[in-house]
């Protein structure tokens, strides 16, 4: 008796639509992912991101999806595969993923209204360039590293830091959300804030013990936080600039805006 042999069924339709993808570098240059934050294929930081769907749409515009971090878990799982754990991306890289994938989804340009600060102006709709973005990203040298991430205290001792990650962030914006709803007690923003703290400390001298760095933070003295707080500051200067500069269609002058990342607004 021949063995039946079941053929897949090539839906014609979906190759109609299917569109192409690009690949992108990520501005971190994936310098600090050693935990199996990308697959192990991706080289250089390269990653590929392919278009959303209709269905990639809604969901990152659902506003408790994207207060929750779901939205972009979700959607990178589909669009970027290479994307093992998004929680661990850098939240400067996913900012970046989120124009590459506008790019890929909907095109080179972005239309926004908007209305200059002259006299007489009127609202008008302009068009942006997305690309600058991506062109004009500012990555990280390596070769900086060492010293741009690192903070010397008074005592001698060496405080290591790490760019926040996008699952810290979303815990960040979580907390500050409660704190405005009056929800936290002081003691409680107090960790909060040592627990934030941490988060971007990947150790002191050698210890990398998270617990042990939580009870140092919570003995050190202001000038010590106010050290590692001006580094954090420093270590900020990469990633993507969303200004824009638009030329009024009233008095002709360039004015600047900077666009908006919220993907309620972004991904329209």
């Amino acid at each position: 008796m021949e063995e039946a042999v079941t053929q897949q069924r090539i839906n014609p339709l979906l190759e109609r639509v299917r569109m192409p993808g690009e690949t992108f570098t990520l501005p971190s240059g994936g310098i600090f992912y050693t935990n199996g934050e990308l697959d192990p294929s991706v080289h250089n930081a390269e990653v590929r991101v392919n278009p959303m769907t209709a269905l990639d749409e809604i969901v990152m515009k659902t506003p408790d999806m994207l207060f929750s971090g779901d939205a972009v878990r979700e959607v990178f799982a589909r669009c970027i595969p290479s994307v093992i754990k998004s929680d661990r991306l850098l939240a400067k890289d996913v900012d970046f993923l989120l124009v590459c994938l506008r790019k890929v989804s909907y095109g080179n340009t972005m239309r926004l209204e908007q209305t200059h600060n002259c006299n007489g102006a009127k609202p008008h709709k302009y068009d942006v360039d997305i690309t600058t973005f991506i062109q004009k990203t500012k990555r990280i040298d390596p070769t900086k590293v060492p010293t741009q991430f690192c903070a010397t205290m008074p005592n001698g001792e060496k405080v290591y830091l790490e760019p926040i990650r996008f699952g810290h962030l979303i815990e960040v914006l979580q907390i500050t959300k409660d704190e405005n709803e009056g929800h936290q007690k002081p003691e409680q923003i107090r960790d909060r804030m040592i627990d934030s703290m941490t988060n971007v400390i990947t150790r002191v001298d050698e210890v990398d013990d998270k617990e042990m760095i939580r009870e140092w933070l919570r003995v050190i003295t202001p000038e010590f936080y106010r050290i590692i707080n001006d580094k954090m500051d420093d270590t900020i200067d990469w990633g993507t600039s969303f200004r824009a500069s638009l030329k009024c269609h009233d008095c002709g002058k360039f004015f600047p805006v900077d666009m908006p990342l919220n993907p309620l607004a972004f991904f329209t």
